[in-house]
């Protein structure tokens, strides 16, 4: 990476923020599921009617 390196500190503060979001959350709804796997696919069936971050149809 140029410049002077990730901000470690930040990276962890960040990390714990995340984590107690999601803890918040699995409280909440501790059966939900998620649907992320459609977002990621590429070059799946179909996919090339969406664009390249798959939130666009072109």
């Amino acid at each position: 990476m140029p410049g002077a390196g990730p901000e470690l500190a930040l990276a962890r503060r960040n990390a714990a923020a995340v984590a107690w979001a999601v803890g918040v959350i699995r409280d909440a709804v501790p059966n939900a599921g998620s649907h992320v796997y459609e977002f990621i696919t590429r070059h799946g069936l179909g996919s090339g009617a969406w664009s390249t971050d798959g939130f666009t149809r072109v």
